[in-house]
């Protein structure tokens, strides 16, 4: 695997699944989906969408791919636990998207998430698109979101704390603080984010005994002009842009940029 700019560890394990939790995605994703398709779902993370799938079809196989060997580890374990429906199977894939090939044909290729935005350069954007439209069969539909760069992320240049929230860490009972700063930087279009963490009281008291865990990530945006360069120079069609999972349509004015392609 080739190590660069990808992270190995994307986020910390102890605190991911009690922050990541929505399902609000899903619903657009299922209208795709039916019983007897093979999915890849690519940046799978610890599998909160990949549990909504077993969870809700038949006879469905996921190759679950994902390149932390971290988020892996926890979609494992937690896979006995879900209540996977009747001959629908979960295949965990550790590898890199920008490189991953298979012989296999798929007929829906999701990445959720925003996970497209930790590609930083033109090239492997363009390369995963390519690989995408390789991977699937004809007819079949690939299905993501990625941030629409908006003003708050841009002006960040006074080191501030922000977003700042409370959470409930099932496994420990524990609560626990999460808040970010970023800066982003003109000339990559990088947005580099430090997250931090530590334990706390139900009212966000910092615990006397708590370590303070901090974790960086950078996050490349890209434009929605920018995107639709990139998908008007693939091979595949433009079925829908949104602005939001209840499709809507799209104007820009939303942190998020919604594409469904079919090949």
């Amino acid at each position: 695997m080739n190590k660069d700019y990808l992270y190995d560890n994307y986020r910390l394990v102890d605190f991911y699944d009690d922050m990541y939790c929505y399902e609000e995605d899903f619903n657009l994703w299922r209208e795709y989906i039916k019983p007897g398709m093979r999915i890849l779902e690519i940046a799978c993370g610890s599998g909160r969408l990949t549990k909504l799938i077993a969870e809700s079809f038949e006879d469905v196989t996921i190759d679950a791919l994902d390149y932390s060997k971290e988020m892996l580890g926890l979609l494992t374990n937690k896979m006995p636990s879900f209540n996977t429906k009747a001959g629908t199977n979960i295949n965990p894939i550790e590898a890199d998207m920008r490189y991953y090939t298979s012989e296999i044909k798929y007929d829906i290729i999701i990445i959720p998430s925003n996970s497209l935005n930790h590609i930083e350069t033109n090239i492997d954007m363009q390369n995963v698109i390519a690989s995408v439209y390789s991977l699937l069969k004809d007819g079949g539909y690939f299905l993501f979101d990625i941030l629409n760069p908006i003003f708050q992320f841009l002006i960040n240049k006074d080191k501030k704390w922000r977003f700042g929230e409370i959470y409930l860490q099932k496994k420990t009972g524990k609560y626990f603080y999460s808040d970010e700063r970023n800066e982003y930087d003109y000339a990559t279009q990088i947005n580099n984010v430090e997250y931090r963490y530590y334990y706390c009281e139900k009212d966000g008291t910092k615990l006397p005994d708590s370590p303070t865990y901090r974790m960086d990530i950078k996050v490349r945006l890209y434009y929605p002009q920018e995107m639709d360069y990139y998908i008007n120079n693939s091979l595949f069609k433009v079925v829908a842009k949104y602005d939001w999972y209840n499709k809507k349509e799209y104007t820009g004015k939303t942190s998020e940029q919604i594409y469904v392609l079919q090949k």
